[in-house]
């Protein structure tokens, strides 16, 4: 197997700002973007994962890199307001919405064979980049201070996930994580 081109330097610009409404409040926003580079297995490593029919041959399902796969893509928007109104009480709400893009499925790329001391057939599998989604939700998180040294701090986060397989995936389960 070639060796690949390995994507090593990656740019993750991200801006931030925040208005103070007065004293005790202020409202903030942010953008982001982040990438998650491919590791060299999913480049180039060769694995048997498990045999799939004892044969004779046997044949066992194999992951084999993909010189092509690409870095997995976020870009992440967040919306929040925090707010002070005493030295007792604290509070906080942020919504967010995040775009992913290229990610990971894994598809058959047809019959190959093994270097292996006996004969035996791979049912090949390689990562490609054919899923997409988003997720967003909101975190809510609250802090009370009943006395100088004892306070009760309270959160709530929820989210929600959808991921979009490309027409063209053979992957039979790519938006497992969903689940």
């Amino acid at each position: 197997y070639p060796s690949p081109q390995v994507t090593v330097f990656e740019i993750h610009p991200g801006i931030r700002t925040r208005y103070q409404l007065n004293d005790h409040s202020l409202v903030w926003a942010s953008l982001s973007r982040a990438m998650r580079v491919p590791s060299r297995a999913e480049h180039d490593a060769v694995f048997g994962l498990q045999v799939i029919d004892a044969g004779p041959p046997p044949t066992i399902a194999t992951v084999v890199g993909n010189p092509d796969f690409d870095a997995e893509q976020l870009v992440a928007w967040e919306l929040g307001y925090r707010s002070a109104p005493s030295d007792q009480l604290m509070y906080d709400i942020a919504l967010f919405y995040n775009e992913y893009d290229h990610l990971q499925t894994l598809e058959p790329a047809g019959l190959g064979t093994l270097p292996t001391p006996f004969p035996s057939v791979a049912a090949l599998i390689t990562p490609d980049n054919q899923l997409h989604g988003e997720t967003y939700g909101l975190e809510i998180a609250a802090r009370w201070g009943i006395t100088p040294k004892l306070a009760v701090i309270g959160t709530y986060s929820y989210l929600e996930m959808a991921l979009h397989a490309s027409a063209s995936t053979l992957d039979p389960r790519p938006e497992i994580n969903e689940e």
